[in-house]
């Protein structure tokens, strides 16, 4: 068994959501702006900044990737924080 708290989907996606809206103000980058570095939509930047999306992992990594972080600074670290 694992050790890991048991997270919903919808709260496993807020805490993805919280770490890219942190790292993209971080970045000084509008919602638009990292769209276009990651070539997604910035609508649908706003929706996984808010949870609203099951982000895949090819996706996450592009938004990794254009926000000059590793993809497990947006995965890793206490969920239990939110």
């Amino acid at each position: 068994m694992s050790n890991l708290p048991q997270l919903s989907e919808r709260k496993l996606a807020k805490v993805i959501g919280d770490r890219v809206h942190a790292k993209r103000l971080a970045a000084g980058l509008s919602q638009e702006q990292l769209g276009e570095r990651a070539d997604i939509h910035r609508t649908y930047i706003g929706a996984v900044e808010r949870g609203e999306k099951n982000v895949t992992v090819v996706t996450l990594a592009k938004i990794a990737r254009a926000l000059r972080c590793k993809l497990t600074d947006l995965l890793a670290g206490d969920v239990n924080a939110h």
